[in-house]
């Protein structure tokens, strides 16, 4: 499981972020660079995160507020409408591998905001056993 004590008391108490997981992906967003709004406002819709250069959203699905599959496609058509993509994760997806989703996010979409060396960073694998990346693996 990712370590989540490096989070900065900042973030975590971000008053725009509406739930613990967006605060999350957020901060791991902002650590690698990427610029990125929370509550991002599109024609008709409030998203959970904007990455406006990349005309992406990415959408913190917790537990509680998303089990409704066929309401989460419903609020994707507007945004595909006005040319965004939208990416889905579940909290559990986040609390356990938010670096993981940034750095395939980094990957799919091409986001060098931020990142000196990305050829490095692209390159970065998870530890199967602690959970760490790259230097941060505690197994070594």
């Amino acid at each position: 499981m990712e370590k989540l004590s490096n989070i900065t008391p900042t973030i975590l108490n971000s008053t725009k972020a509406e739930s613990p997981i967006e605060k999350i992906l957020y901060f791991e967003l902002k650590r690698f660079g990427i610029e990125c709004e929370l509550q991002y406002q599109l024609k008709g819709i409030r998203c959970d995160i904007g990455i406006p250069s990349k005309k992406l959203i990415i959408e913190c699905d917790g537990k509680e507020y998303h089990k409704d599959k066929l309401r989460d496609k419903a609020r994707d058509i507007p945004c595909n409408k006005q040319g965004w993509k939208v990416e889905r994760f579940t909290g559990s997806e986040i609390w356990k591998n938010s670096r993981k989703i940034v750095l395939d996010i980094i990957r799919k979409y091409g986001l060098k905001n931020g990142i000196d060396d990305y050829d490095k960073i692209k390159n970065i694998k998870m530890c199967s056993n602690c959970g760490g990346y790259g230097n941060e693996c505690v197994c070594k």
